[in-house]
C-alpha cells in the first residue's frame, strides 16, 4: 500500500498549544512561580450549569445519538452493528475533545456547534457502553489560529484559555459528581495536550491517583527515557503494558506504515535527549496482536448505503509500534482484499490534508473499537482492587 500527499513543510509542523505555554500551565498547577505575567484571564465558566457542557448524564444529547456501525467483512459481506449505552455504568469518562473550531477569532466561544457535536460522536460517544460520559465545552484555539500561525503571524491572545476553561470543568466534576467512581481521561490533540498537565499537576501523587483508572491521550508527546515506561513527562503513571492494567497512560501517533513521519513531522518526538515519545499499541493491549479494531467515520468514499456514522472492516488495518527518524509511531497497514482500495482513498485524503500530521485525524477511530474493550477490562480490574466510596461521600481534590 502506498500513500501519497504533499511534500511536508516547516511551516506545517504544529503541535496543540504552544510549549511554552503549556510548561507555564505546569509550572501553575505544581505551585511553581510561572516566568512572565499572562494576560488576566476571562471570567469563569460555571461548569455547575449543564449547558457548559457536551456531555454530562443530565444533559447528554451530543452524546444519545445514533452510533450505529455498517460492518463489511473481507468477503463483502455486510451487517449492521449497534453500540449499546450502559446508563448504570459503574465508572466515569472525561473527555477533551480536538481542535475543531472553526470560528474565525484566535478563541471559539462557548457554544456547541456542528463541529464539537461531530467529533463528540467520532470519538467520545461510543464510550457510553462503559462508563458515564462528562465533555466539557471549552474556548479552545480555533483552527485560524493554526492557519494563522503556520503562515508565520501570531494572533494575539491568551493561550492558556483553553487548559483554564478544562482545569475548571475537572475541578467542578471531582467535587460535584464523581464521589469517589474511578475516571478515564480521554483527549485528543489539544485536549490530550491540556489532559496530560492535568494528570502531572493535579492527579498524580495525589489521592486522586487511586481512582484513576487510565489516561487515553492519542496525539500528543508523552516522553519517556529510551527503552522504560515512565521516568518523563510523569514521575510515576507508567505507559500502559497489559489491557488489565490500571493507572496507566495509553499515548501513540499514527502515521502510514508505507509513508512513515519524516524529520518535520509533528507528531512522535520527543525534544529532550535522550527521551523518546511513548507509543502504546491498543491491538497488543487488547488482543495480543496488532490487528486494530477500527470504527471509520462513514463519510466521503466510506459513505454507506444505509447511512450510519460509522464503517467497520474487521482485518483490514493493523498498527505495529515503530521507531524511525527519531519519531515512535503507529504505523498503519492495510490488507489487500475488495474493501482496501476505499479505505486508502479515504487515509491517503487524511494524509493529504496535513502531511506531517499523518493519520493524526484517525488517531482514535484507527483503534476505538480496542480502546473501548480496553477501557472494559481496566474498568473490571480496578473495582477488584478497590472498594468503591458510597455516593455522596466526601472526595479529595
Amino acid at each position: 500500500m502506498e500513500f501519497t500527499g504533499r511534500k511536508p513543510s516547516r511551516a506545517q509542523d504544529w503541535r496543540p498549544l504552544a510549549r511554552a505555554a503549556l510548561l507555564a500551565l505546569f509550572a501553575t498547577l505544581t505551585g511553581i512561580a510561572a516566568a512572565g505575567a499572562q494576560p488576566a484571564p476571562a471570567n469563569k465558566v460555571n461548569y455547575y450549569y449543564p449547558e457548559n457542557w457536551l456531555c454530562r448524564p443530565d444533559h447528554n444529547e451530543a452524546c444519545e445519538v445514533d452510533l450505529s456501525t455498517t460492518v463489511i467483512d473481507a468477503q463483502g459481506k455486510t451487517s449492521l452493528k449497534r453500540f449499546s449505552r450502559n446508563p448504570q455504568a459503574p465508572i466515569d469518562c472525561f473527555y477533551v475533545y480536538p481542535t475543531v473550531s472553526e470560528e474565525r477569532g484566535p478563541i471559539s466561544d462557548l457554544n456547541e456547534g456542528r463541529a464539537e457535536r461531530d467529533v463528540v460522536r467520532q470519538q467520545f460517544a461510543p464510550f457510553g457502553s462503559k462508563c458515564r460520559l462528562y465533555a466539557p465545552l471549552y474556548h479552545q484555539v480555533t483552527l485560524s489560529t493554526l492557519a494563522s500561525e503556520a503562515r508565520g503571524v501570531a494572533p494575539n491572545f491568551d493561550p492558556l484559555v483553553p487548559a483554564r476553561d478544562v482545569i475548571n470543568a475537572w475541578k467542578t466534576y471531582v467535587g460535584h459528581d464523581n464521589a469517589g467512581r474511578g475516571f478515564v481521561l480521554i483527549g485528543h490533540s489539544q485536549g490530550a495536550a491540556i489532559l496530560k498537565y492535568i494528570v502531572a499537576g493535579l492527579i498524580e501523587g495525589t489521592p486522586l491517583a487511586r481512582q484513576l483508572v487510565s489516561v487515553i491521550i492519542p496525539g500528543t508527546d508523552i516522553d519517556v527515557p529510551k527503552g522504560e515506561s515512565t521516568g518523563g513527562t510523569f514521575a510515576s503513571i507508567q505507559l500502559c503494558r497489559t489491557a488489565d492494567e490500571t493507572g496507566c497512560v495509553i499515548v501513540y501517533s499514527s502515521y502510514p506504515a508505507s509513508d512513515p513521519p519524516g524529520a518535520n513531522a509533528s507528531f512522535g518526538m520527543s525534544a529532550r535527549p535522550g527521551m523518546q515519545d511513548g507509543c502504546v499499541n491498543p491491538a497488543r493491549l487488547a488482543t495480543g496482536g496488532t490487528t486494530l479494531d477500527a470504527f471509520l467515520p462513514a463519510t466521503g468514499v466510506l459513505k454507506t448505503r444505509n447511512r450510519t456514522p460509522f464503517l467497520a472492516v474487521p482485518g483490514l488495518l493493523s498498527g505495529e509500534c515503530t521507531f524511525a527518524e527519531n519519531h515512535n509511531f503507529l504505523a498503519i497497514s492495510i490488507a489487500q482484499d475488495r474493501r482496501a482500495p476505499k479505505v486508502q482513498q479515504f487515509l491517503r485524503a487524511v494524509v493529504a490534508q496535513e502531511p506531517t500530521w499523518g493519520l493524526h485525524a484517525m488517531d482514535i477511530n484507527l483503534a476505538l473499537g480496542d480502546l473501548i474493550g480496553i477501557v472494559g477490562t481496566e474498568t473490571d480490574a480496578w473495582l477488584a482492587r478497590n472498594q468503591p466510596v458510597a455516593e455522596g461521600s466526601t472526595v479529595p481534590h
